[in-house]
């Protein structure tokens, strides 16, 4: 009889909840991105930046450069987290 694996439904939300963590993902993607910019991935690096990236709704769209998105959420994030507007 084999074992069952019973996964806590609250280790992820801990996870998401640790100040620790968001300081991780941002310092991994920055590193990644410094890596890719600075390499011969460096052509990709800079095509991926310009992909155009978009939201549409019945005949509603918004479309911007991947660039744009990333620099509008991180500031987005960044004020809701600092508890400014």
């Amino acid at each position: 009889m084999g074992t069952v694996v019973r996964e806590d439904p609250h280790a992820f939300e801990e996870l998401i909840h640790r100040q620790t963590t968001s300081g991780m993902l941002l310092l991994g993607t920055a590193i990644l991105a410094l890596i890719m910019a600075n390499s011969a991935l460096a052509g990709f690096y800079e095509h991926l930046l310009h992909v155009p990236v978009g939201i549409q709704i019945g005949s509603w769209s918004l479309e911007k450069t991947l660039h744009h998105w990333i620099n509008d959420v991180s500031w987005r994030c960044s004020s809701l987290w600092s508890g400014s507007s």
